[in-house]
């Protein structure tokens, strides 16, 4: 007979009992730890995407602003460099040297044969396109220069016999491609001409009236009669 069985002869048959078997409790402690680590590792999880979205959040405020400091400074110095006040060679901290050897209006400048002497410049940024993990950007920006002020340096004059004065500046919206090498610096890699803007012209003052003002109250008043002249 079996530790678990048990055998009760009454009559003809024969029982077999079998001894409960208790279910084994779970430890506590386990359960608790295993608590605990499920916590951790949600806090872990929410840690690390908050630190992903820190990283992504810095790194494209990072860019943008690598992006803003060139494409403003660029685009001034290389105005200046068009309008013959500035060097060539301070380009190449801002733009691709592929760039600076296929810019038409760089490399074949209006303003060659002029002396400007003054001349304001304006660079206004509608949007921004940078993400954190890219090394491309695109900058949409309209250039204008206005009060430009200079003279021919060939000897070239007027119909007045004045030295001719340099040709106004054409006002452009561009679309600026940065590209960010391995040491992290950016560069403008080109600079499309979205449309070319035309200077506002001045609206035609009105004429002064040669007659009097007559305030509204007081009425127009009538001419003398003329005497008819004596019967003779």
């Amino acid at each position: 007979m079996g530790w678990n069985d048990f055998t009760n002869k009454r009559g003809c048959g024969t029982i077999n009992y079998k001894k409960a078997e208790r279910t084994p409790r779970l430890n506590k402690g386990a359960i608790y730890g295993g608590r605990v680590a499920v916590y951790l590792l949600r806090v872990l999880v929410a840690l690390a995407l908050c630190a992903g979205v820190f990283y992504f959040a810095f790194s494209t405020a990072s860019n943008l602003g690598s992006m803003y400091v060139i494409a403003t400074e660029g685009a001034e110095l290389r105005a200046d460099a068009i309008l013959g006040v500035a060097d060539k060679g301070e380009l190449s901290g801002y733009f691709s040297e592929e760039w600076l050897a296929s810019d038409s209006l760089l490399n074949n400048s209006p303003y060659t044969a002029f002396r400007v002497t003054s001349y304001n410049y304006s660079f206004r940024i509608e949007n921004m396109s940078a993400w954190g993990w890219t090394d491309t950007g695109t900058v949409v920006a309209t250039e204008r220069v206005t009060a430009l002020v200079g003279t021919s340096t060939d000897g070239s004059v007027d119909i007045e016999g004045k030295s001719l004065l340099a040709p106004a500046w054409t006002d452009r919206r561009y679309k600026i491609t940065l590209k960010k090498n391995a040491q992290g610096r950016w560069y403008i890699f080109a600079m499309e001409v979205m449309e070319e803007i035309p200077k506002p012209t001045a609206s035609p003052s009105p004429s002064p009236s040669l007659e009097p003002d007559v305030p509204a109250n007081i009425p127009a008043g009538t001419p003398d009669p003329v005497p008819a002249p004596p019967e003779g």
